[in-house]
Formats: structure tokens, sequence, C-alpha cells
């Protein structure tokens, strides 16, 4: 490549005699995808297979829970109150956290403490 065409920001550097610099050119027809798109039949695996994942874990969970697991009953709580996997039910999840930090589950205390603060807070609602 013959120095007077490369590129300045090139040409400006000392290169090493028998070093030959190609000059990049940015692509003009690259089509450039979303980074964040997905192809909806994976996305559809991918879905199905987080509500199978979430389903096991529920089953667990609650098997878990039944053994006296206060790990588990927190979760469970935490659940209900979210409405991750379970139907959204603060009843339920005051409950199962109730239950859980009877058992020493510190999580479950703070929540519940945060649940009642936010009940005195808005107590029209």
């Amino acid at each position: 490549m013959d120095t007077n065409t490369m590129p300045s920001s090139i040409r400006s550097r000392t290169i090493p005699a028998g070093i030959e610099i190609e000059d990049s050119k940015p692509a003009t027809n690259a089509v450039i995808k979303d980074p964040k798109a997905i192809d909806p039949v994976k996305k559809a695996r991918m879905d199905a297979e987080r509500e199978r994942l979430t389903r096991n874990t529920i089953i667990w969970e609650q098997d878990r829970a039944a053994h006296g697991s206060p790990i588990a009953m927190r979760s469970i709580g935490f659940r209900y109150l979210k409405g991750n996997g379970l139907p959204k039910d603060e009843a339920k999840a005051r409950e199962w956290l109730e239950k859980a930090a009877e058992l020493g589950e510190s999580a479950a205390k703070k929540e519940l403490e945060k649940l009642d603060a936010s009940k005195q807070a808005a107590p029209n609602k």
C-alpha cells in the first residue's frame, strides 16, 4: 500500500518495513438487528421452560414447607406477595411469612415489618 493512499490516522504512525496495512471501511449495506429482539419461537420455548421450572420449584417449595422449612415458607410467601408463579394474594403471603417468621426466618420478619409499615402509612386502602 502506498503511503499516499493510507488513511491519515495510519500515515502519521511509523510503520516497520515490510508491513502492509489495509484500509478498513465500514459496511454500507450491513443489516443491523436489534440485539434485544428474540425469535418468537425461541421466546415461546424460553417462556415455556421458565414456567415449567417455576412450577417445579413451587412444588418443591411446598413439599419443603410441609416438612417445616422456614426458607421454603418464606419463598412461598414472597411468591404470593409478588404474584410470581402463584396468584397475587397478600393475605396468603402474610400467612406464609408469619409461619416462617415464627420459625426464626429473618427475611420473613423484615418483610412482615414492611407490610405492617405500609398498612399504617396508608390506612384508607
